[in-house]
């Protein structure tokens, strides 16, 4: 019947949606984990191509499991459709809260305590050498004095 086809192709629609979407997700997911950890631009590119090649291959599996292995086109468009449409919709809100929150636990939760430990570390180890200053020494030529050649 004609209604089954129509049913089935927005089944098959609406597995593209959820597919965009959490290829967006995990890649967010990505982008906070950056944000924690800086990273040079060699380490971005080798997270970026393992993710793509990871989403590639979520990708093809979700196809061809929604569609026993038949390739459709707009099921790569509804893809990019649930992507931009997560995006859009909550996503960048949904991903600055999740900054925001991170960053706050890092600075507040994490960071003065860890701070607190260090400075009384350093003053406790102040105290130990007896609250003097160790003695520089001297590593220029004039310091030392000359052997006399007899």
């Amino acid at each position: 019947m004609m209604g089954d086809f129509i049913i089935n192709d927005a089944m098959l629609f609406l597995d593209a949606l959820i597919c965009g979407m959490i290829i967006a997700v995990a890649y967010d997911i990505l982008r906070l984990f950056r944000n924690i950890i800086p990273h040079l631009i060699f380490f971005v590119n080798v997270e970026d191509f393992v993710f793509w090649n990871i989403a590639g291959i979520y990708f093809f599996a979700v196809m061809f499991s929604a569609n026993n292995g038949v390739l459709r086109g707009f099921f790569l468009i509804g893809t990019i459709l649930g992507a931009y449409v997560y995006k859009k919709s909550f996503g960048e809100l949904l991903f600055g809260l999740l900054t925001l929150g991170i960053n706050y636990i890092i600075n507040n939760l994490l960071k003065k305590p860890i701070n607190k430990v260090i400075i009384k570390a350093i003053k406790a180890k102040e105290l130990s050498d007896g609250g003097t200053e160790k003695k520089k020494s001297c590593e220029h030529k004039s310091c030392h004095k000359k052997k006399e050649i007899k």
